[in-house]
């Protein structure tokens, strides 16, 4: 699946995620003829639940957003998840990618990355750090990390929102 499609059905899903809301009958009208809309445009397998979507390709590749999103099975196990609400899973034959969402600031998800990957032997790539955020980047071999953490201001608190994405 490649990044424009992946793009699309992440545009998709996010839409599809928007439209649940309705009343109970009315809601699994919309789920089924989303879902049949997206699998005919795209050959992909969709499950929409009332607060997630799930995307499933036919080459590996699988976007989760909402309630149903967790970390894959196969994430690399020598790169850290921080501690926070995972808020979509996207995973690609080259890699992963996760949406997490915490209360802490962007600074200390950062201190946190580059504190446990250089530990477990990745090496620094990058490191760029403002007031509201970040981004981190290591390497081990020929394998990446790429951590980007931001501060988003909200009505209720304030949430640093961390995009992690690991290669295989």
């Amino acid at each position: 699946m490649g990044s424009r499609r992946l793009a699309m059905l992440v545009v998709l899903a996010l839409a599809a995620l928007a439209l649940v809301g309705c009343q109970q009958i009315a809601e699994q009208a919309v789920e089924s003829a989303t879902e049949a809309a997206i699998e005919d445009a795209t050959g992909n397998k969709v499950d929409i639940e009332e607060g997630s979507v799930s995307i499933e390709g036919t080459d590996g590749a699988s976007v989760n957003i909402g309630d149903s999103a967790e970390v894959p099975a196969d994430f690399p196990a020598d790169v850290p998840v921080y501690e926070g609400t995972v808020k979509a899973a996207v995973t690609t034959p080259e890699g992963f990618n996760l949406t997490l969402e915490t209360p802490d600031t962007a600074q200390q998800v950062l201190e946190f990355y580059q504190t446990k990957l250089e530990a477990d032997g990745w090496t620094k790539e990058v490191s760029v750090s403002t007031a509201d955020g970040g981004t981190y980047g290591a390497k081990k071999g020929e394998r990446r990390v790429q951590v980007v953490a931001a501060l988003q201001r909200g009505d209720q608190a304030d949430v640093t929102v961390v995009s992690l994405t690991a290669s295989k």
